[in-house]
């Protein structure tokens, strides 16, 4: 509650995973949160899962309740087609890799990599080859990559020439062009790295073992991390998925590329072609309807905002619950096409793929990490080499 010369601002908020009905004896008017304009308030209001609500009390009465409509929920359930879609992704966080010509770990993960010869404190001869298979190649394709400027790089043997071309998701993800170097069945990719530190590095992690406030501004002149493969494609999980607690699984097996994707049902979308997808996903559904007294209702899971439109017009984006939205004004008896547009996350894409414990809402540098290393105080145990991967579900 807050007072202000002439009125004065409730603010009230649910806590609780469920719906909460609510009579309000004070407020004149609500407060839109998205778009801060006042709305009419009635005396009374249901409460989303954990929502809230803005009233502003000026001493006047509530606004009559209109007449509620009944309006009926669109069965969303069935294939969507897929109109529009970011670029896909395949990340690739494990290889083989040798120190001097010596091999270190055959299909081990990628952070191990570049931690064992930090331990080394000595430069180190890296080469590091990954394994992606493709039954379908994209006439253009990506390779998207961290400071690509260190690395020499071949795939299937032939030099890449590192034309770069932009960034992906991120300006130091750097976007390599490799059309035309891939080819169906297995490829080998390789890079190849004169991979040191400076002796202020070395020093600097020695005192980080010591000293924590050494540790919180620590970093490296070089760094080892995964790469991804980018482009117009989907990407077959080949092995058994496990479902696991926050509505998330594991994945044992191995990744394909595959043609892109051209339907997907709303429910786990990341195991119908998109693991590690990362963007903005445009589905469309033509319905056969005997009126127009429909709303759109979903649920939300692995999405951080839906935008929903209905015969060509623009009916709301949907952030938090209730995830619904009114159709009505813009259906019409007989045939109507809806498009939504689900914005996901970094999540499937970035990880972490590989903690025990799956998905984790508690995230940190060692949430990532195999092997004992600096940022798991050197304790390590926390790795399985399955994938963990969010549902990105809306039923």
């Amino acid at each position: 509650c807050r007072e202000y010369d002439g009125f004065t601002l409730h603010y009230f908020v649910n806590s609780t995973d469920r719906r909460q009905k609510a009579k309000i004896a004070k407020g004149s008017y609500a407060i839109d949160i998205v778009t801060g304009e006042k709305t009419d308030f009635y005396g009374e209001y249901t409460f989303p899962e954990y929502g809230s609500l803005v009233v502003i009390d000026d001493g006047s009465e509530h606004a009559k309740m209109p007449a509620i409509r009944d309006l009926k929920s669109l069965d969303i359930t069935g294939d969507w087609i897929v109109e529009n879609a970011t670029e896909n992704s395949l990340t690739l966080d494990k290889c083989t890799y040798w120190f001097d010509g010596e091999l270190q770990q055959e299909n081990g993960y990628i952070l191990n990599v570049a931690s064992r010869p930090y331990a080394l404190e000595r430069p180190v001869d890296i080469r590091c080859r990954f394994i992606v298979n493709m039954e379908y190649v994209p006439e253009k394709l990506y390779l998207a990559c961290e400071t690509p400027e260190i690395f020499d790089i071949t795939i299937n043997g032939k030099k890449l020439d590192k034309k770069d071309c932009g960034y992906f998701r991120d300006i130091s993800f750097r976007k390599l062009d490799v059309s035309g170097y891939f080819g169906v069945g297995e490829n080998v990719i390789e890079t190849f790295v004169h991979f040191s530190q400076s002796d202020e590095v070395y020093e600097n992690m020695k005192k980080s073992k010591i000293f924590e406030s050494e540790k919180n501004k620590l970093t490296y002149d070089m760094e080892i991390e995964s790469m991804y493969l980018v482009g117009d494609f989907g990407v077959r999980c080949d092995g058994k998925f496990e479902e696991i607690p926050n509505d998330a699984s594991f994945f044992d097996g191995s990744f394909t590329v595959v043609a892109p994707v051209h339907a997907v049902s709303l429910h786990e979308i990341e195991k119908q072609g998109y693991p590690f997808f990362c963007g903005e996903l445009t589905l469309s559904k033509t319905f056969e309807l005997e009126d127009g007294e429909y709303r759109f209702d979903s649920i939300k899971k692995g999405v951080n905002v839906i935008r929903v439109s209905a015969n060509g017009k623009e009916c709301g984006k949907l952030l938090w619950a209730p995830y619904e939205v009114d159709l009505s004004d813009v259906l019409i008896p007989g045939k109507n096409t809806v498009k939504i547009t689900l914005v996901n996350n970094l999540r499937n894409l970035l990880g972490p793929h590989h903690h025990v414990g799956g998905e984790i809402f508690a995230v940190s540098p060692a949430s990532f990490y195999d092997e004992g290393c600096i940022w798991n105080g050197y304790s390590g145990g926390y790795y399985t080499d399955k994938y963990s991967f969010v549902h990105t579900s809306l039923i």
